[in-house]
């Protein structure tokens, strides 16, 4: 299939740009596309439109040929597979000094317990191989080391099945290169299986040639959008710092500079004959009479003889007899009602103990003891209150003696409303005194106005002086009337001569308007357009060199522009969609719906795979339900055990396109399914660990027995591993599977290791920390008879974490078990319980000591010896 596809490939890039045609060949080739290259994408790319270069040798680009040697060479991709991970760094609290070894064919099993350090090791390989969700960048200790510098470990590999160079792996955000083929998943990849549009993870040989052709194609485009991006900031003409009318013929020529434009063109306009220039002249000669100019004057001038006229007008009206008179009237009010208020206040308050009785001052304070009173103090009392048990409202004394009558005249003064008629009447005259105040009569308030009147009649502007002085007088005369009660002085307002002053504002106001007019004729006009196109191109004589360099920026820009145009993926993305869909999707499909959902037991929910838009040249995908009522998706549906086994089978599909057989890596695949499912996973996971590499975490005990058990029925090689933890770090690699998971054997085997550290104890040390290192043995020993039963007495008819019972292994067993084998189970196990509980005081048996100890797992080793035979 890769030969087919790598051919169609190359034939339909004959229809590419010779440049990714050259890009195809060195792809094929496996040669590296650095920056240099991608430079040099860039130069073909752009001498394929026209640029020219002076200072640069553009490479020839060479297009791809379908001979037998590129296709034969590219027949084959070698496997890769993990063989140990070690010296890991900066990982959680991984242990640094640990070697987690993984054999290259088969299955392989890290188990561990929650905190163990299993989670630390899957982040690193998720990190440094292919995953679709690669989480985030590994954290150190953080309760004991700072977090400075990226985690590390050295990986070392096999290729092909020779062992490849180590890598020296740091945590980053791209995947390590060589690791690349070795793909990874967990729960957060499944969330994306089946929630997210994917791009198939394994393309047949050929087909990944074409989201490199394509990402080839970004780059090369980047760069040029990157040099028009400088092209665009560059401004030769600034149009509006050009003094040139923007409704010239020249300014709309300049404006519409594109890189067609005629340069000759620009040239020859602005050359001026001498009669043009002569002509200039002329023009600005007749035209510096300029009317609109003066008419703006002439405007000017009347605002300011209209401003004095505005102070006349109201000189006029804010001195006339009746607003004297108002004044004058005014004042005797509020000193008639200013005298009755003191009267009143001495005849009623004459004989009190505090004076100034009725003042402000007092009338602010009454007003506040009255709000008091009403609210808070009396409030459901008229003001004043001055009955039984009444108080007063500032020292809460009893009112006492005079003090009520003295409340209720007070009260009547208030009501009267004396002294607030005297306030008002004075407010009135205060307020007809500041109008005077505000009028804008002084000489030097006015002086541009008068100047300007002085400039157009001389003797006007003398009388409007002498008005506005004896204004000034006529107001004086009045503030003092105002004081002394003596009106017999005041005068009256002067003569004003505002009819004059009208006159002048109208014959300005006709100026105006004539000047207004002859700066709009049509004749006029025309002598303004010739000048200012001439003036413009004279101003365009100036900047050609501008001009020039402008139409080749837009030149340049335009070439660019095609160049991208030529970067365009969507071709590649086509033609990368068609061979996907005729080479791989449909595998694909029919792996996940026909094969992998089937051998997991997925058939309570109807998924399917559907084909998914791609981009920049690759094709993707979506699991989706099918024939569901509405737009549901998935993940809304799915339970979460549905949700594993769903993500899983889509990810195993993905192998079926894989170009070779690279090692696969599983974080928990089970962690949220029951035994069913389980166990449909773990024959399904060890039969793909027949033709490649299959590597598992897991903290499932089930899971570890349902893997081991069906890779012994398949006869597949199986290595388990156990990770343990210490006080101080986690991650410390074990052989072999933890207890719970180890046959008779392997806890034999476990135990006489344990016997040979508690007999370098007994003889070194004390006798005390001998005892707890023997009782551990014996209850190790005793937990192995009790697996012994199962495993070897019983046949493994009945296994814990083993769904069921195998009834045809009862034949083995029948009439074979005698009463010596029940004595010695029940007697070796009796010893064990013996050593394991505390004795009476006054027994105070000794423990064990190591011979002893040996002599009894040799009991349990012989027995197992003898019994085997029995069974095979």
């Amino acid at each position: 299939m890769g030969k087919t596809i790598l051919k169609e490939i190359i034939q339909w890039s004959y229809d590419r740009p010779l440049w990714q045609q050259d890009a195809l060949r060195r792809l094929i080739a496996g040669d590296d596309i650095s920056e240099h290259t991608i430079d040099e994408f860039v130069l073909m790319c752009k001498n394929a439109v026209g640029w020219e270069f002076t200072d640069k040798q553009i490479p020839e680009p060479v297009p791809c040929v379908a001979d037998d040697a590129i296709l034969d060479d590219s027949a084959s991709l070698p496997s890769v597979s993990l063989l140990e991970i070690k010296d890991v760094k900066k990982v959680n609290a991984l242990a640094p000094d640990q070697v987690l070894v993984f054999k290259e064919k088969g299955l392989n099993i890290v188990y561990g317990d929650n905190g163990a350090g299993k989670s630390g090791y899957a982040r690193v390989l998720k990190r440094a191989c292919r995953a679709r969700s690669r989480g985030k960048l590994i954290l150190p200790n953080i309760f004991k080391e700072k977090v400075e510098g990226p985690a590390t470990a050295n990986i070392k590999y096999s290729k092909g099945g020779d062992t490849a160079p180590e890598i020296e792996w740091q945590d980053r955000e791209s995947p390590q290169e060589e690791l690349m083929d070795i793909s990874f998943f967990d729960s957060d990849c499944a969330v994306i299986h089946t929630t997210e549009a994917n791009g198939i993870a394994f393309t047949p040989l050929g087909l990944d040639l074409l989201p490199k052709l394509a990402e080839v194609c970004l780059k090369v485009a980047e760069n040029i959008r990157s040099e028009k991006d400088k092209l665009d900031l560059v401004e030769h003409i600034k149009l509006k710092q050009l003094k040139i009318s923007p409704e010239t013929k020249v300014y709309k020529a300049i404006e519409s500079i594109n890189d067609r434009s005629n340069y000759d063109l620009f040239e020859k306009i602005a050359q001026l004959s001498e009669h043009e220039t002569e002509r200039i002249k002329e023009l600005k000669s007749a035209l510096s009479d300029d009317p609109l100019k003066k008419s703006k004057e002439v405007q000017l001038r009347k605002a300011r003889i209209q401003n004095l006229k505005n102070v006349i007008t109201e000189s006029i009206n804010s001195l006339s007899p009746e607003k004297i008179n108002e004044i004058k009237t005014a004042a005797a009010d509020a000193d008639k009602k200013e005298k009755a208020a003191k009267y009143a206040t001495t005849s009623l308050f004459k004989n009190e103990p505090l004076s100034n009785v009725g003042g402000e001052t007092w009338r602010l304070l009454w007003e506040a003891a009255r709000r008091y009173s009403l609210t808070d103090a009396y409030p459901d009392q008229s003001f004043p209150f001055v009955g039984k048990d009444a108080r007063c409202l500032l020292c809460h004394q009893k009112l006492e003696d005079d003090t009520p009558d003295r409340f209720v005249r007070f009260e009547k003064y208030v009501q009267d409303d004396v002294q607030d008629q005297a306030t008002k009447a004075s407010n009135n005259c205060a307020q007809l005194l500041s109008r005077l105040g505000t009028l804008n009569i002084k000489t030097i308030q006015n002086r541009d106005s008068l100047d300007e009147l002085s400039l157009m009649d001389n003797e006007l502007h003398r009388f409007i002086r002498k008005f506005l002085v004896k204004c000034q007088l006529l107001r004086r005369s009045i503030y003092r009337a105002f004081k002394t009660g003596e009106w017999s002085d005041v005068g009256t307002v002067p003569q004003s001569h505002e009819d004059n002053v009208n006159k002048i504002i109208e014959n300005l106001e006709q100026k105006f308007e004539v000047l207004k007019k002859a700066s709009e004729s049509e004749e006029r006009i025309e002598l303004k357009k010739e000048l200012q196109e001439l003036e413009a191109r004279q101003v365009l004589s100036t900047i050609l060199d501008d001009i020039d360099k402008e139409i080749e920026r837009l030149k340049k820009v335009r070439m660019l522009e095609t160049a991208i145009r030529n970067t365009n993926t969507t071709a590649i993305t086509n033609k990368s969609g068609k061979l996907t869909n005729l080479h791989v999707f449909k595998k694909v499909k029919k792996q996940f719906e026909k094969k992998e959902l089937k051998n997991l037991g997925i058939n309570t929910v109807k998924v399917v795979l559907e084909a998914e838009k791609g981009r920049y040249g690759t094709k993707r995908y979506k699991i989706i339900l099918n024939n569901a009522f509405g737009d549901i998706k998935a993940k809304d549906v799915l339970s979460e055990g549905e949700h594993s086994c769903i993500a899983l089978a889509g990810f195993l599909s993905e192998l079926a396109t894989s170009p070779n057989k690279s090692s696969l890596i599983f974080d928990d695949p089970v962690s949220s399914l029951d035994h069913r499912w389980r166990r449909k996973v773990a024959r399904r996971l060890v039969n793909e660990a027949v033709q490649r590499q299959v590597i598992i975490f897991t903290h499932d005990i089930v899971f570890l027995m349902m893997l081991t058990d069906a890779a012994k029925k398949d006869e597949v090689d199986c290595n388990v591993k156990n990770l343990s933890r210490s006080s101080k770090q986690t991650g410390i690699c074990n052989e072999g599977p933890p207890w719970m998971g180890m046959r008779v054997n392997q806890r034999i085997g476990l135990i006489k290791k344990k016997l040979q550290y508690a007999d370098k104890v007994f003889r070194k040390d004390s006798y005390d920390a001998y005892i707890p290192l023997v009782k551990d043995i014996y209850d190790l020993l005793r937990k192995t008879w009790e697996r012994a039963v199962e495993e070897i007495l019983l046949n493994e008819v009945v296994l814990r974490f083993r769904k069921g019972i195998e009834t045809k292994r009862l034949k083995k067993i029948a009439d074979d078990i005698t009463k010596n084998d029940y004595k010695k189970i029940e007697s070796e196990m009796d010893k064990c319980s013996t050593y394991l509980h505390d004795s009476a005081p006054e027994i105070n048996e000794p423990m064990p000591e190591p011979d002893d100890v040996r002599t009894d797992i040799l009991e349990l080793e012989t027995w197992v010896e003898n019994m085997r035979p029995r069974r095979n």
